[in-house]
């Protein structure tokens, strides 16, 4: 598997749904364990990363004080999921 896409499957496991993490904050919640396989990852990789993420609308960046803060998008349900049996049948 690339590094990107391991990368991004990691940064994906590390972000929050609610709580918006700086790049700074989200280094040190990686894995060590991946960290240690990748002593090379550099923080423009995770720059580019995250921008690949948000293109695909996977995760957000939100500017507050002058700081980047990236935070992961609950994805949508499909609309034909809203409906249900019991909505049918009344």
């Amino acid at each position: 598997m690339p590094m990107s896409l391991e990368l991004e499957n990691e940064l994906l496991l590390t972000l929050s749904y609610f709580t918006p993490m700086p790049l700074e904050k989200i280094l040190l919640e990686l894995n060590s364990d991946f960290l240690l396989s990748n002593p090379e990852l550099l923080t423009e990789d995770l720059m580019k990363s995250l921008v690949s993420l948000r293109k695909r609308k996977k995760v957000k960046s939100i500017k507050e004080n002058g700081e980047i803060l990236w935070t992961k998008i609950y994805p949508k349900r499909p609309w034909w999921k809203n409906f249900s049996i019991k909505s049918l049948k009344s």
